[in-house]
């Protein structure tokens, strides 16, 4: 069974807000804010560990990186899947980042105009 859990933000007051970010580990889609931001395709295989990683730990602001080493240079395969987990998102609604370190990824929710 997926695990559906969703990440909190806490509002300057401390109370919580409504759930912002989940990820259906069923169906290979990204949702915030109860809109569907971006649908995977399973050969994604490095946006969809992320994502999953993300979801286990309940989308805290940082997580290690989750991808397997393959002998390449994990830190271009790293950048590559960031750029690839910010692209084709319909509405922009989340950025993914390196954490500067090579070893983590970060994440932070798109202003809406």
């Amino acid at each position: 069974m997926a695990k559906n859990t969703t990440h909190k933000l806490s509002s300057p007051r401390g109370l919580q807000a409504e759930p912002v970010v989940q990820y259906n580990t069923e169906l290979f889609e990204l949702w915030v804010n109860g809109t569907l931001v971006k649908r995977l395709d399973i050969r994604a295989a490095n946006q969809i560990a992320i994502l999953r990683a993300f979801q286990e730990e309940n989308w805290p602001q940082r997580i290690d990186d989750p991808l397997h080493p393959n002998g390449g240079d994990g830190k271009a395969r790293l950048r590559s899947t960031v750029h690839c987990l910010n692209g084709h998102q319909h509405p922009a609604a989340i950025h993914f980042f390196a954490d500067g370190s090579g070893h983590g990824i970060r994440w932070e929710l798109v202003p809406t105009a």
